[in-house]
């Protein structure tokens, strides 16, 4: 069992979760030392954590973990804030590979997957409802393709990036994010990498 804000820390719960590991922050010997930092439109997370690996009796040693998030949300009629997507960006434990994860609505079409596409381009200007169209969206870039791993109250995709994505990633203009809804509408979702390069490179912080 995963005993970790899957809220804050969603590409390492989730990666664990895959691998079949556990991860606990209850212990008493592990000191209270959550940090979060904001660079431009991004936040780096960190917190230590023991992980007790699969078929081990005891966790291991308390180890700094981080990731980078960005959260969008849309604006409803009526004024309500409901959450349309988060995405973020970390390694697990004992890991050399970053890994990126994007939370969705639940009424997405699974077999769809979702894909994250990097831009030289300006980014394009949201419509109504916090989203543009494929088409708008569709300058040439390259894309990211993720696989759904679950699916509850939230949908999360995810993917172990290489060298070279990690690179692209740093040195965007501009990306998006696409998913299909099962009703069969495709959404295209602007997100901003101001700050991206910065907090995926920056240390964390001491405490």
């Amino acid at each position: 069992m995963i005993r970790l804000n899957t809220v804050r820390f969603v590409a390492l719960a989730v990666g664990l979760l895959a691998a079949g590991t556990a991860m606990a922050q209850e212990d008493e010997a592990v000191p209270a030392s959550d940090t979060t930092v904001s660079y431009g439109d991004w936040s780096q997370h960190c917190m230590l954590v023991q992980v007790q690996k699969q078929g081990e009796q005891t966790p291991g040693a308390p180890q700094r973990i981080c990731e980078v998030t960005q959260t969008l949300n849309v604006q409803q009629e009526g004024g309500q804030v409901q959450r349309l997507l988060t995405i973020a960006v970390g390694k697990l434990p004992d890991s050399d590979n970053q890994r990126i994860v994007v939370q969705t609505p639940s009424n997405v079409a699974l077999r769809a997957g979702v894909k994250m596409t990097l831009s030289d381009e300006p980014p394009a200007a949201p419509s109504k409802g916090g989203a543009v169209s494929a088409d708008e969206a569709a300058a040439e870039g390259t894309d990211i393709l993720l696989t759904y791993l679950t699916c509850a109250q939230v949908c999360v995709a995810e993917k172990e990036l290489s060298g070279a994505q990690v690179e692209a990633l740093k040195q965007t203009v501009s990306a998006s994010v696409t998913f299909d809804m099962t009703s069969g509408q495709t959404l295209s979702v602007p997100l901003s990498m101001k700050g991206f390069k910065a907090a995926l490179s920056a240390a964390p912080p001491v405490n």
